[in-house]
């Protein structure tokens, strides 16, 4: 149900991460991950995903497939824009602090169960 892989060195994340179909919680902080798999639409059971303190830039499309991701931290990255809302529509709590943002998009309507 959970795997930490914090405080590593990983650069890339394997796409055979969709085989942990039964993945709630996913600790990726303090890497140095500049992309995040495809696949991971894959993890239908996934609530919470950690991936703050990265260099990632943008989060995939199959995140907005994951009807059960709840959390989602992705601060202290090297995000410019604001994460697509459609991508991110079923999530509650989104933390994107420390980034390089500089505009909300007009679709955040979109992510309409943050709290």
């Amino acid at each position: 149900e959970e795997l930490d892989l914090e405080g590593n060195m990983l650069v890339s994340l394997s796409d055979e991460i969709k085989k942990l179909d039964n993945l709630k919680r996913l600790y990726l902080n303090a890497n140095k991950l500049r992309s995040l798999p495809d696949t991971m639409d894959s993890l239908v059971r996934l609530r919470q995903l950690f991936a703050n303190c990265n260099r990632l830039s943008k989060i995939p499309k199959s995140l907005g497939k994951l009807r059960e991701l709840k959390e989602v931290d992705l601060g202290t990255n090297n995000f410019t824009e604001f994460p697509s809302p459609n991508n991110l529509r079923f999530v509650s709590t989104l933390n994107i602090h420390d980034n390089m943002i500089s505009t909300i998009p007009k679709d955040i309507g979109a992510m309409k169960c943050i709290k």
